[in-house]
């Protein structure tokens, strides 16, 4: 008897998708595949530990600078956390430090893999879902789902961004909305790991931008009409603080004040609002390309 809900695997599988590969542990900031070796206590500890934000701050910058960094610069990050946050990568084996500078003996030159890796353990402790992280399905043109999760009756896909709100490229926006349309998840996310207001900083009304030209392609409405009412296709949703939504059950996100209470409010959202609507939009439409496809 299968107590809990079925593998995300087999959701995709009765969906008509097939998953050819999953993330790897080596590609962690954590030695997961060590584990026996580096002790389950330890290991387990790094749910928690990447949990917090400064954390994930501190070991952005230390694996964006090659792997070494000045201890003075981390604690400008970290503040008082900074000597657990040290200690913690020398007992796991992966760091090594000295009065003035941590090195990273973990070859890894970013965070991503090990955020789509939380992401996913989320969706399964504390969604008590089934998740799989960086995962390649066949005869998908648009790149890897970071997050694919099944939460009985929802299937969750998440794309996470490490980088900040400015860094990321146009491209990767279209790629994800595309992923979007191309699966078609009951809820797709954009959670980007910042505190930024995404609304403030201008980050929408990007996203509004590289939307705007291929819905109206399947649309009268002129674009010079819809930029002028300025109804962004995905806005900010009252009483859900960070949580903006729209088009086709698009969700976007920060990571204020965390993770988990982010991805929470997705998900209350989804089932008191959307769920039982249909899809908003016209014609199929490919967002990379720019091009409406045939029904």
């Amino acid at each position: 008897m299968v107590i809990g809900p079925d593998s995300v695997g087999a959701i995709l599988s009765h969906r008509g998708f097939s998953i050819e590969a999953t993330g790897d542990n080596k590609d962690l900031l954590f030695p997961w595949e060590f584990r026996t070796g580096v002790g389950i206590g330890l290991l387990e500890a790094s749910f928690g530990m990447f949990a917090k934000s400064s954390f994930r701050k501190f070991a952005r910058h230390l694996t964006s600078h090659n792997g070494v960094s000045k201890t003075s610069d981390l604690r400008k990050i970290a503040g008082e956390e900074t000597a657990n946050y040290i200690q913690y990568l020398c007992d796991l084996g992966v760091a090594e430090a000295s009065d003035k500078q941590i090195i990273l003996k973990r070859q890894i030159d970013n965070i991503g893999a090990t955020l789509e890796w939380y992401v996913a353990d989320v969706c399964q402790r504390q969604f008590e879902g089934s998740s799989a992280w960086s995962v390649k399905l066949g005869d998908m043109h648009y790149g890897d789902y970071d997050v694919l999760a099944w939460l009985p009756p929802a299937l969750l896909y998440v794309e996470t961004k490490s980088s900040r709100p400015e860094e990321i490229e146009d491209t990767e926006i279209k790629h994800f909305l595309q992923r979007g349309v191309e699966l078609a998840p009951d809820l797709a996310i954009l959670l980007i790991d910042t505190d930024d207001d995404l609304e403030e900083s201008g980050f929408l009304s990007r996203i509004f931008e590289l939307m705007l030209p291929t819905i109206t392609s399947g649309d009268r409405t002129t674009v010079s009409e819809l930029r002028h009412n300025r109804e962004p296709f995905i806005r900010p949703q009252r009483g859900y603080s960070g949580i903006s939504w729209g088009y086709r059950r698009y969700y976007v996100t920060n990571t204020k004040p965390s993770i988990e209470a982010q991805l929470r409010k997705c998900l209350r959202h989804f089932n008191a609002r959307v769920k039982d609507t249909m899809f908003v939009g016209g014609p199929p439409v490919n967002f990379v390309t720019g091009d409406l496809e045939e029904y």
